[in-house]
């Protein structure tokens, strides 16, 4: 062991006949290197302390991701003591109107629940779910988003758009959803995603529909996210409303309006995002895109 500008502990001389017996008496110097054998042993042993320390501090952990819609089952590594999970809810279906009769509003976002700390409890499995996407249509064909679950953990998907209305954000029962914006000559915004809690937000709202002129933008999540900006509008033809914003990208971008159709909407990939509501045309109805499904992740702590 060295310190800066000090020599190595283990280079300095232990023999008799040394250079120290040479300077002062055999007792003095004997005394010296019992003094520095001693400071020598203090930190070696202190080094062993605090790589002891470390091992013990150092965390194992393993993910999942469970991306596949519909129901799993998570089996636990023999030595993990819990996990921490997050939750994500697929995203509302957005819609599409009758030709001439405006843009169409988009879905909202799923609600995001974690990471929140799941003990194991000794159990071998675990089951939990993947929510889907909602589907985009013609309205009033649209759906809403489904919830993902791990044990008794869930996270609400979002809904779908409402005609030219966006849908609200994810919520569970009880709790207030960010609203959806309601279509107007512009569109409005949908709300932004809400704290539920200290482990839980709901999903943002969808945009509306333009009457006219842009559709509204969706809200933006709880990791940042922005909604899916809305469809342009030619003053007569209005912009489908945005999606809500995923739990790792942005909301699904509404259709523009045009006298010419399809004006298709996007559906967005980030995992809990609202589908983008269709822009107006003076031909067929529109047809809304779909919601993206949601996401369960488990990071296993190991012993």
């Amino acid at each position: 062991m060295a310190l800066r500008g000090f020599p190595k502990l283990t280079n300095l001389p232990r023999e008799q006949g040394s250079w120290l017996d040479n300077f002062m008496p055999s007792e003095a110097a004997q005394w010296l290197r019992d003094f520095f054998r001693s400071v020598f042993d203090e930190f070696y042993r202190l080094t062993l302390r605090v790589a002891a320390l470390e091992a013990r501090n150092a965390v194992t952990t393993t993910t999942t991701h469970y991306t596949s819609t519909g129901a799993f089952t998570h089996t636990w590594s023999s030595n993990a003591v819990g996990a921490w999970v997050t939750l994500v809810g697929g995203g509302g279906g957005g819609c599409g109107l009758a030709a001439a009769n405006g843009g169409g509003g988009a879905g909202g976002s799923g609600q995001i629940v974690g990471p929140v700390w799941f003990d194991r409890n000794s159990a071998t499995t675990t089951a939990g779910s993947v929510g889907v996407g909602g589907t985009g249509a013609a309205s009033p064909n649209q759906t809403s988003g489904g919830n993902s679950t791990f044990g008794n953990l869930t996270a609400i998907g979002g809904t779908k758009a409402n005609g030219g209305g966006g849908g609200t954000g994810g919520a569970p029962s009880g709790i207030t959803a960010p609203a959806g914006g309601t279509a107007g000559a512009t569109g409005n915004n949908g709300s932004n995603c809400a704290a539920i809690g200290a482990w839980s937000t709901s999903g943002p709202g969808g945009g509306g529909g333009g009457t006219a002129n842009a559709g509204g933008n969706g809200g933006v999540s709880a990791t940042g996210q922005p909604g899916g900006t809305g469809g342009t509008g030619n003053g007569t033809q209005g912009g489908g409303g945005g999606g809500g914003g995923g739990w790792d990208g942005p909301g699904g971008a509404g259709g523009n309006g045009a006298t010419g159709n399809p004006n298709t909407p996007t559906a967005p990939t980030a995992k809990g995002a609202g589908g983008g509501g269709a822009g107006e045309t003076t031909g067929a109805s529109g047809v809304g895109a779909n919601g993206a499904p949601g996401i369960v992740v488990v990071q296993e702590v190991l012993e």
